[in-house]
């Protein structure tokens, strides 16, 4: 089991990341480095460059918005989560973080696994598939022992 001290927590979700380190005293957690997704909050026009495309419909003149392949909402949370693999590669590469815990939806973090480095998925202690990103740093600590003791 890798010693609590040495632990680096990744509590992230499809616009949030945070990095935890451990504190010694009291015991648990605090906030390292904090992350966020610029289009976290914008709406779906903000995040397009153009408007939508139009077509005529083959049995009358009109004329209708034709759809985007991709909703630009989860293009942006894809790229937010390729973003806080990079965070954790260069981290691993860095020698800042020693072994990770990664928290996040089962969504986001099946993204964030898959972009990891050979050499970040070596320090992967553990992975929770929840959404923490709210839960208040003091907390984090409890739900770390839980999955440790799990595993």
């Amino acid at each position: 089991m890798v010693p609590f001290s040495r632990l680096t927590v990744v509590v992230a979700d499809g616009g949030r990341a945070r990095f935890l380190s451990p504190r010694p005293h009291p015991p648990g957690y605090a906030t390292a480095q904090s992350m966020e997704s610029v289009a976290l909050h914008q709406k779906t026009a903000d995040l397009t460059a153009d408007r939508l495309g139009r077509s005529f419909e083959s049995a009358s003149p009109t004329r209708h918005a034709i759809q985007p392949r991709h909703d630009p909402h989860d293009q942006a949370k894809h790229e937010f989560a390729a973003r806080v693999a990079e965070a954790i590669n260069a981290g691993i590469d860095e020698a800042v973080f020693d072994h990770i815990l990664l928290a996040a939806p089962a969504p986001v973090l099946s993204e964030i696994e898959h972009a990891l480095s050979p050499k970040a998925r070596e320090r992967l202690v553990a992975t929770l598939p929840k959404d923490l990103t709210r839960t208040p740093d003091q907390e984090i600590a409890e739900h770390v022992l839980t999955l440790l003791h799990r595993t």
